[in-house]
C-alpha cells in the first residue's frame, strides 16, 4: 500500500472540508447580520406605519409619507439602522398596495422598507450583497370596550352581546336577576354580586381589573350659541339649536348639527326621534331625557369638529331615565361618561356595526343589547375615540 497516496487523499478531503466549513461559517455570519438588520427594519416599519396612520386619523393623509420618513430619520440618528434605507409609505387603497382584504380602506397605511447591504464573506458564494425587506400595515382601530360604565353596571333580566369588543365596569357588576347575561369578556374594577354572578352567566368575567379608560376624556365641553327654546309643535324637521322641551306624541327628524338639551325632553307615547342627516345630541348639566315607549334613532356626524363620530354627549349632572321601553338605535358613539342612565323596564340596542357607549352609571331592568365597534373606523375615520394599531 502506498502511504504517501493515502496522505494525499486525506489532504484533499481536509482541504475540501475546510472550504465547505469556511463557506458555511461565512454564510452564517452574513445571514445573522442580515436577519438582525431585517428585525431592525421591521421595528422602523412598525413605527412608521403607526405614525403615518395617526396622520390619516387626523385627516392629514397627504402628510403620511412625511411622518413615516421622520421615523426612519429618527432610527438612523439613534444608530438603529444604517443610512440609505429605502422607504415606501402609502394608503392601502393606493395602486400596487399589498394589504390584506380586511385592511383595504382609507384608514390603513402600508409601509415597506429595505436596505441593500454588502456582504462580508458571501461573495465567495456569489452573493456580493443582500436586500432585507420589512413591511407593516397600521390603521384606525376601535377601542377594546364597546360598553363602559365608569361606576356600577346593574342588570336585571337583560342580555348584552359584544361583537369584537368587551364590557368594562369601573365599579361593581351587579346581576340582580338570574337571567342577566353578558356574552363576551367583562372586565370589572370592583366585584360581581348577585345571582347572575354565582350561576355563571358572566362566563368570561374578571374582577379586580384596572379602572377603565374613558376614550372621550379629551372632549371639550360644548355650549349653545343662542337662546334655549321649546321645540315647536308639529315640526317635521327641526334645525340645530338649544331646546328645553319637545312636543309630545311626535316623530321628530333632527337636521344636521348640534342639538342641546337644556331642560327635560320628555319622550312618551311613542315619541320617535330620527337623525337621518347626521347630528349630535348634547345634554347640558341642566338637561335630561326621560320617557316611555320611545325611540331614538341617531346617526353621528363626521363634520362636527372634535366630535366626529359621536351621536350623543353630555355634561356632569345630565341624566337619561326611561320607565317603560326604549329603542336606542345609535350609529356612532354615546359619550355620556358624566351621565347616569336608568332603564326601568325594557331597552333594545340594535347592533348597527358601530355603537360604542360610555356612561357614568348604567342600569337596565330588562332588554337586549347588541354592541359593536367593528364598523366605526370605516364610518368615522377622524373620530377621537378611535385608536391606531398595527394590523399586519
Amino acid at each position: 500500500m502506498d502511504r504517501s497516496s493515502d496522505r494525499g487523499s486525506v489532504l484533499i478531503v481536509v482541504a475540501l472540508s475546510m472550504v465547505c466549513l469556511l463557506s458555511v461559517a461565512a454564510l452564517s455570519v452574513d445571514a445573522s447580520f442580515m436577519w438582525d438588520l431585517k428585525d431592525r427594519l421591521g421595528a422602523v416599519a412598525d413605527a412608521a406605519a403607526k405614525s403615518a396612520a395617526f396622520e390619516v386619523k387626523h385627516k392629514n393623509a397627504a402628510n403620511l409619507a412625511t411622518f413615516a420618513v421622520a421615523e426612519r430619520t429618527r432610527a438612523e440618528t439613534a444608530g438603529l439602522i444604517p443610512s440609505g434605507v429605502t422607504m415606501d409609505a402609502h394608503l392601502c387603497t393606493a395602486a400596487g398596495a399589498t394589504c390584506s382584504a380586511p385592511y383595504i380602506g382609507t384608514g390603513y397605511v402600508e409601509v415597506i422598507v429595505s436596505k441593500t447591504q454588502n456582504t462580508f464573506f458571501a461573495p465567495i458564494m456569489g452573493f456580493a450583497s443582500l436586500t432585507p425587506v420589512a413591511r407593516a400595515v397600521a390603521g384606525i382601530a376601535s377601542p377594546e370596550a364597546c360598553l363602559t360604565s365608569m361606576h356600577d353596571l346593574t342588570m336585571w333580566n337583560a342580555t348584552v352581546t359584544g361583537t369584537g369588543c368587551n364590557v368594562r365596569v369601573g365599579g361593581n357588576l351587579i346581576g340582580q336577576n338570574p337571567n342577566a347575561t353578558i356574552n363576551g369578556a367583562v372586565m370589572v374594577t370592583g366585584s360581581c354580586t348577585g345571582t347572575s354572578c354565582s350561576n355563571g352567566n358572566f362566563s368570561n368575567l374578571s374582577t379586580g381589573q384596572a379602572y377603565p379608560d374613558n376614550p372621550f376624556a379629551s372632549l371639550t365641553p360644548l355650549t349653545p350659541s343662542g337662546a334655549c327654546v321649546a321645540m315647536p309643535a308639529g315640526a317635521i324637521t327641526v334645525p340645530a339649536g338649544c331646546y328645553t322641551t319637545i312636543p309630545n306624541q311626535a316623530t321628530i327628524t333632527l337636521g344636521a348639527g348640534t342639538f342641546f338639551v337644556s331642560g327635560i325632553w320628555d319622550l312618551k307615547n311613542n315619541n320617535k326621534i330620527y337623525a337621518t342627516s347626521g347630528s349630535l345630541i348634547y345634554l347640558l348639566g341642566t338637561g335630561s331625557i326621560i320617557g316611555q315607549q320611545a325611540e331614538l334613532h341617531l346617526v353621528a356626524s363626521n363634520s362636527i369638529t372634535g366630535y366626529e363620530g359621536i351621536a350623543m354627549a353630555g355634561d356632569t349632572g345630565s341624566s337619561m331615565t326611561f320607565n317603560n321601553g326604549l329603542v336606542l338605535d345609535v350609529t356612532g358613539a354615546v359619550a355620556l361618561a358624566n351621565t347616569v342612565f336608568d332603564s326601568k323596564n325594557h331597552i333594545d340596542i340594535p347592533n348597527t356595526g358601530c355603537n360604542i357607549m360610555v356612561f357614568n352609571d348604567f342600569e337596565t331592568k330588562a332588554g337586549n343589547g347588541q354592541i359593536s365597534g367593528e364598523g366605526c373606523a370605516a364610518l368615522f375615520t377622524g373620530a377621537p375615540y378611535l385608536s391606531v394599531a398595527l394590523a399586519e
